[in-house]
Formats: C-alpha cells, sequence, structure tokens
C-alpha cells in the first residue's frame, strides 16, 4: 500500500515510458514512477508515495526537455500546480497520458511497451519479436471519437459533467474534450449552454453521446431507449447497423485501417470457414465473407448486437454466416460449432480483460489452424497469447500495433498465429 510522504527535490533522468504511460528512472534510492515525462528528460521531482517495491513521484520541473515534447492542445492536459507545498506539475484530466508527446515519438513509445509485455509477459522469444511489423499510426490524433460517455457530479446548485480525476473518484468538469469528433463537442455544448439541462441531470448519472456520419449525434442519459434505432456504421467500406447501446470501434478512420489489416491475413489464410468469437454486430465476419469465405459462425452476449449481426448478415447475402446469442463460454462448449478444425480460422476480439481460462482451454482443443487475436489491453493479450505458443502448438506470424487511441495509453494489437505442424 503506497503512503503519502513530502520529500525534498531530486533530480533524475527518464529511462523509459512504460505501459500505461508513467515514466522509469532508477536513482540510488530505487526506482521512481513520473507521469507526464519522455525518454533521456533530466527532471526534478518530489517524492510523494512509495510501496515496498517502489516509489512515486510529482514532477516539479523538466530541465532537459526531449525533442518529442510538446504542448498539449487541451488546456486540461495542460500541467499544472498539485500537492503539498505547491507541489508537483500534473494534468487535471489523466486521461490523455501522451498530450505533451509528438505522434511519431508517441507511437514509437507504444510499440516499445508492446514489444516488453510480450517478451516478458507473454515469453516470446526474441526471435519471433523481430518479425513484428511496423506499427500503423493514427489518421487524427485529435477529434476520433464517435461516442463520449461523461459522468454527473450534482451537489445541489452545482454540477460537474465530464470524467473522472486523478483521484478516479471526483467528477472533473470538462467543457469540451478533444479527442470527440466534431458533430459530437457541438452537440455536447449546445446541451451545456441550455438553462434548463442542469434540471434534467442527477448525481451518478452518465450521460452518451453518439455519431456516424449518416445518423448524425444521439445521446442519452444512462442507458439508451430500447427503441432507438439502429445506427449505420462504416468501417473500410463495410456497412452495417449497430444498436446505439452496443459496443463498435470508436475510431472509424483507424477502424477502417483495422478492417483492411484483418482482410489481407484472412486472403494470405484462405481459410475454409471462420469462429468470430465477441462478434459483436458482425464487423470482422462482414470482412471475412468479403475477403473470400463463404461460412462462418459469430458469438456473442450482447443479444441485441447478435440480432443486427443476423441482419447485417442478410443484406449482404452471407447465407453461410449464423450468430449465437450467449456468452464465448458457453457457444464453445455447447456444440454450436459445425466447421473442422482443418482450415478453421478463429477471429477473437475480446474486451480488455481478455479470454478466460475456460475459453484459452476450449480454443486449444479445438486447435484451429489459425488464430487472428485482435486486443486493445496488450497485458491480458500476452497473458492469453502465452497458452498459445508456449508449448510450441502455435508459431507467431505476424503483429501489428494500430493506433487507434492516440494520446491515451491505449492501442491496438492484431496477432496471428498458425498452428505448428505435428
Amino acid at each position: 500500500m503506497v503512503r503519502g510522504i513530502c520529500q525534498a527535490e531530486q533530480e533524475a533522468t527518464i529511462e523509459q515510458v512504460v505501459l500505461g504511460g508513467e515514466g522509469v528512472a532508477r536513482t540510488p534510492d530505487g526506482v521512481i514512477f513520473l507521469s507526464g515525462v519522455l525518454p533521456g528528460e533530466r527532471v526534478v521531482y518530489r517524492v510523494a508515495g512509495q510501496s515496498a517495491a517502489f516509489r512515486r513521484g510529482e514532477l516539479l520541473a523538466v530541465l532537459e526537455p526531449s525533442p518529442d515534447r510538446v504542448m498539449p492542445e487541451c488546456p486540461l492536459a495542460r500541467p499544472s500546480p498539485i500537492g503539498c507545498l505547491g507541489g508537483g506539475l500534473r494534468s487535471a484530466c489523466p486521461g490523455c497520458v501522451y498530450a505533451h508527446v509528438k505522434s511519431e515519438a508517441e507511437v514509437r513509445l507504444k510499440q516499445a511497451q508492446l514489444l516488453e509485455t510480450l517478451r516478458r509477459l507473454g515469453g516470446l522469444s526474441l526471435e519471433a519479436l523481430e518479425g513484428i511489423g511496423s506499427p500503423i499510426s493514427a489518421i487524427r490524433a485529435i477529434r476520433y471519437r464517435n461516442k463520449a460517455v461523461f459522468h454527473v457530479a450534482r451537489s445541489g446548485k452545482e454540477w460537474q459533467v465530464g470524467y473522472y480525476g486523478l483521484d478516479n473518484q471526483t467528477i472533473l468538469d470538462v467543457p469540451d474534450c478533444l479527442l470527440t469528433v466534431e458533430p459530437i463537442a457541438e452537440a455536447y455544448f449546445e446541451q451545456r449552454r441550455r438553462p434548463e439541462w442542469p434540471h434534467t441531470l442527477r448525481d451518478g448519472m452518465t450521460v452518451t453521446f453518439r455519431w456516424t456520419q449518416r445518423d448524425g449525434v444521439v445521446w442519452w442519459r444512462n442507458r439508451s431507449d430500447p427503441r432507438t434505432p439502429w445506427l449505420t456504421e462504416e468501417a473500410g467500406g463495410l456497412l452495417l447497423r449497430v444498436p446505439a447501446d452496443s459496443f463498435f470501434q470508436i475510431n472509424p478512420w483507424m477502424t477502417a485501417c483495422l478492417v483492411s489489416e484483418v482482410e489481407a491475413v484472412i486472403r494470405e489464410v484462405q481459410p475454409g470457414a471462420v469462429v468470430d468469437l465477441y462478434c459483436g454486430s458482425g464487423l470482422f465476419s462482414m470482412a471475412a465473407f468479403r475477403a473470400g469465405v463463404s461460412r462462418g459462425w459469430g458469438v456473442e452476449v450482447d443479444g441485441r448486437a447478435v440480432e443486427a449481426a443476423g441482419w447485417n448478415a442478410r443484406q449482404a447475402g452471407m447465407t453461410g454466416y449464423t450468430f449465437a446469442a450467449c456468452s464465448v463460454e458457453r457457444g464453445l462448449r455447447g456444440g454450436g460449432l459445425q466447421f473442422s478444425a482443418n482450415g478453421l480460422l478463429a477471429i477473437v476480439d475480446p474486451p480488455r480483460g481478455g479470454l478466460s481460462e475456460a475459453v484459452r482451454q476450449r480454443l486449444l482443443q479445438l486447435s484451429p489452424r489459425d488464430i487472428l487475436y485482435i486486443s486493445c489491453a496488450c497485458d491480458t493479450l500476452a497473458r492469453d497469447l502465452r497458452s498459445f505458443w508456449a508449448d510450441g502448438r502455435y508459431r507467431v506470424r505476424r503483429i501489428c500495433l494500430l493506433d487507434l487511441f492516440p494520446r491515451t495509453a491505449h492501442f491496438e494489437t492484431l496477432v496471428w498465429m498458425r498452428k505448428e505442424a505435428s
């Protein structure tokens, strides 16, 4: 447990920036973690807390800035004084951990973090890591999010609508999030300026805005009305209907790149059939069909998304595809899969928590010829992949990082594995 302390100023040189965005420096007193820094920078800090394994510090000044440092576009991401005795420098909003970094440097940092995580947690050999492809940088660094979920804190006549702050409890009022697309920013501003809007808010409420090119902006408080018409999303030339509160990738420009990478793997694999796990509204099944795969089976726990996947498949003429509304664990256990493992491609796109132990074991039993794993969390990705390549059963053929979430600590990773000949 970290305990609060307040010490004298110290200097250090940042060695690296690790997964999550914090910089690491090694000092005579041990390892120190600092936010808002870059590799090679000489900084002044004060220790703010420590545990048995490491210390955390407050950044006081950057003596020797990196050439990759820039002034954040967002006022809430610019450093401001915090902490004891005037304290350190840290942005008010913790979400954009790379707001102070040039885009090309940001993707280099993320690539290094991916490699280190796959090596350290996933046990991937250096030989396999040498085959990793170049990362795909974000097309837009800001104004890319097609969805925003704002939290409400209200006490009497005072109210804040925005994101959780540094303490993960206080709601930081956010008049404009620069990550949201312009139409969402405009709609959000229009609501905030209405005198009656505060009277419609309740403490603890969420307010969600979602945008598509074809539908414009829709928004709702807490959960969307089930009667809300489905939205029309477009990704790399694929058109599909998606329920308003169902999952879809939040960066339309980079989702098109992701679909292109998925299709490239599928065309190279040339599978006889695909199993699309965590299929949502059927995006990757549609990509597989366009890439020439006539048969497929999708599983998704969101029943409304599965309904949309079926509708999308019918509209696209995907007569050889079926979808099941259940958990992936139940779907794989229930025997709904009718395809032979020989020539089978399993596409898995799980939520941030990754695959459960049951899903990993069932996939190993199923033993598809190829596995295409798409992940937004490389730590759980590495944990899961260890199960497939630890005993040499599968070999990595391709790894690709796509920066779907610029300015934040997150990124998307695509990993293609092929079963080794027995």
